[in-house]
């Protein structure tokens, strides 16, 4: 072999190398790249379940307290609310004097009957953390009753001076 052929040979022989090695390289490269695209990935869908989890776990512990809230507004209040629409219409049709009061009409009378205050006398006896109680719930209705004086108009209806006067 003369001298041409082994740089020739040497030649090949280095760019067989650099090849086998670039594809060795590029080969580990991409499985390391695919190894960091796949953790980050499972990174994520990690974040998004312990996100869903801490979510469904506020949403348990918000019905939790609602239901706390519930129970102590039944022990304080003049009764438990009626959660079932039918008993509820039932009562109100019953009982229609609530509408008497001035500013509650038919829709805030189911509103405070799926809360339990079905009837004047309900209303008239409710206490302040029964009404505290209500503002959880219905804000708006909470305060209606505290600046329009529904308690107060109820409980005049119910005063046996204007039931004479009828």
């Amino acid at each position: 072999m003369d001298i041409a052929g082994m740089i020739i040979g040497a030649l090949l022989g280095v760019a067989m190398g650099v090849g086998a090695g670039w594809w060795v390289w590029g080969r580990s490269r991409r499985t390391l790249s695919n190894q960091v695209v796949n953790m980050y990935k499972r990174l994520t869908a990690a974040d998004i379940e312990r996100q869903r989890l801490k979510e469904e776990l506020a949403a348990v512990n918000d019905a939790r307290q609602s239901v706390d809230i519930d129970l102590r507004a039944a022990v304080t209040s003049s009764g438990p609310p009626a959660h079932d629409m039918s008993v509820v219409l039932e009562e109100l049709e019953t009982q229609p004097d609530l509408e008497l009061v001035k500013g509650i009409g038919p829709k805030i009378a189911v509103l405070l009957a799926g809360e339990g205050i079905t009837s004047l006398n309900r209303l008239a006896n409710m206490t302040d953390s029964a009404l505290n109680h209500l503002s959880i719930r219905l804000p708006t209705v909470a305060e209606r009753i505290e600046k329009e004086g529904w308690r107060e108009q109820a409980r005049e209806l119910l005063s046996p001076s204007r039931s004479h006067a009828k």
